[in-house]
């Protein structure tokens, strides 16, 4: 009797795991990931790569020590030949130099990526390479040679992918504005938006057409730049792109008030302070319920995985039988087990990418509504220093404001969309700094407490963000009614609950005014999470509590 043991594994190799958490944005995730394996397992090849890994996850989290150490450990371990690998550790070093504005070492490094490219003979890498190192003189400030790599970077682009052309050139025109070359841009973003055109990329190429407004606007061509925006503000409308017909009407503002149409100016300002709240309350909503889905799908999946690995496991134990009763009955048993986990590994990498789509379209609106914001306000601060007649300069104050304000909601609530702030740790991190900030500009000292260890546990977008806006209507309010001195901010974990506590030593507020419009807005927020909101005099001063289930 011959007897056979078969072993079988699960497909899914470290590389994709902690690929996989990088592409989604959880860092955290990825460097814990990476301290769970064992570097004695490791050949050389391996462990050049587990270090490379780790130096750059720890570069992205500003891990900046960490960092060094290992990037400069497995650098010293590589073999003089040239490789892809050795070129990854130069860009990573290049990185990690550029971040702390060492441009030196980030540029020392760079010129050794470059020289090592004519050994690799790739053009992928090419441009990476060129990209990664003009960003290194964009840091330092230096635009013109920065647009000199980014060209050189072009050539290396494959002629089939026409949409990376247009990407790298119309970042170019806006290289150029911020050098002042105001025409070129104008002409990098007409051949930006012929090869969206051609790449059958429609909002990629009202973006590149619209950016030509800008610079036509600072070289004083008003009836051109009228005509671009009429155009974009009906294409919008036509094909309902809410997001776009906003950045639209935002240049409209800036033209008119060239224009001093003051008339038109504050029925735009009503226009688009409802678009703005009507797109992100719409946007957070689906993509919370979306998320929520992918995350409950996500896991079910592991379970199910794990539940399929003990299941083969326990047939191995049970493999010692003959040899025909052993192959015939393992063959089928594991051809449908392998159906099985192909099918939930394929819906676990759609799931993955449905996650990576929700922080693209957070960053989408980073780059794309809050570069545009940026820069209305930008020259409408140029605007201001060439007025003379007070009513104007009154006029471009309150766009400046405004303009202010929507950026800063924006950001707030591109923070609340995307999935790498997601853990308690992070979303506490960012109420710290917002709180500190505001208590600092309006002068009254806070103190800000939490537990130095915080679980990663998930939270939701909505949580988040009505967390966010209870804790900057809390502040508001001390600022502006309380005659307080001091603040405090307390953060707790209890449970599966979180609580908050703001407390001042003001004045107190009246029983009769315990829940005007601000405090009954922020007790509806927290009551449609059913959570628990109360206003409690501590005397001296008032006490909000917040109370949520994660």
């Amino acid at each position: 009797m011959i007897f056979l043991l078969l072993f079988f594994q699960l497909d899914l190799t470290s590389s994709f795991v902690f690929d996989s958490l990088m592409n989604l944005g959880n860092y955290a995730e990825a460097e814990k990931y990476l301290t769970t394996l064992s570097e004695t397992d490791m050949d050389k090849e391996d462990l050049l790569l587990h270090h490379l890994n780790f130096g750059e996850v720890n570069r992205i989290l500003g891990e900046k020590d960490s960092a060094a150490y290992h990037l400069h450990l497995g650098y010293s371990k590589l073999s003089s030949n040239p490789s892809k690998t050795k070129l990854r550790y130069l860009l990573e070093l290049s990185k990690l130099n550029r971040d702390n504005f060492n441009f030196k070492e980030a540029k020392g490094y760079g010129y050794k990526a470059i020289k090592l490219l004519s050994s690799l003979n790739d053009s992928t890498l090419s441009y990476k390479t060129l990209v990664t190192f003009g960003n290194v003189f964009y840091y330092e400030g230096l635009l013109d040679s920065t647009l000199v790599y980014y060209s050189k970077a072009e050539k290396y682009i494959d002629e089939k992918e026409i949409e990376q052309q247009a990407i790298l050139i119309n970042n170019q025109g806006n290289l150029l504005i911020e050098n002042g070359q105001l025409e070129s841009s104008i002409q990098k973003f007409s051949q930006a938006e012929t090869l969206f055109a051609k790449a059958k990329n429609k909002l990629r190429q009202f973006q590149a057409n619209i950016n030509k407004v800008y610079p036509l606007l600072e070289l004083g061509q008003l009836t051109e730049a009228e005509k671009i925006n009429a155009n974009a503000i009906e294409t919008a409308e036509e094909n309902n792109w809410e997001e776009q017909r906003i950045m639209a009407l935002n240049q409209r503002t800036m033209i008119i008030s060239k224009k001093h149409n003051i008339p038109e100016i504050m029925s735009l300002e009503d226009t688009l302070s409802n678009l703005m709240h009507r797109r992100f309350k719409k946007d957070a909503v689906e993509l919370e319920e979306k998320y929520q889905n992918e995350r409950l799908e996500k896991e079910n999946l592991a379970i199910s995985l794990k539940s399929e690995q003990r299941k083969r496991n326990n047939l191995i134990l049970l493999s010692i039988l003959s040899v025909g009763l052993l192959l015939g009955f393992m063959y089928v048993r594991n051809l449908r087990i392998k159906n099985k986990l192909d099918l939930a590994e394929g819906e676990l990498k759609r799931q993955i990418a449905l996650e990576a789509e929700r922080t693209r379209i957070a960053g989408e609106m980073h780059d794309d509504l809050g570069g545009g914001l940026t820069t209305i306000k930008f020259l409408n601060d140029r605007l201001k220093r060439r007025l003379n007649e007070s009513k104007d300069i009154e006029l471009t104050e309150k766009i400046g404001t405004h303009s202010q304000k929507l950026i800063t909601n924006m950001s707030e609530i591109i923070w609340a969309m995307n999935s790498k702030f997601d853990s308690l740790e992070s979303t506490v991190a960012y109420l710290r700094r917002v709180s500190k900030e505001y208590m600092a500009d309006v002068g009254i000292p806070l103190e800000f407490s939490s537990p130095d260890l915080l679980d990663d546990q998930p939270l939701s977008s909505l949580l988040r963000r009505n967390l966010l806006l209870v804790m900057k209507e809390a502040l508001h309010n001390v600022a502006k009614h309380s005659e307080a001195t001091a603040v405090t901010i307390e953060i707790k974990r209890e449970d599966q609950f979180i609580e908050m506590y703001i407390t001042d030593n003001g004045k107190g507020i009246r029983k009769e005014n315990n829940f005007g419009n601000g405090l009954q807005n922020m007790k509806e927020r927290i009551e449609s999470l059913n959570g628990e909101f109360y206003l409690v005099d501590v005397n001296p001063g008032v006490q909000v509590q917040v109370k949520l289930l994660t």
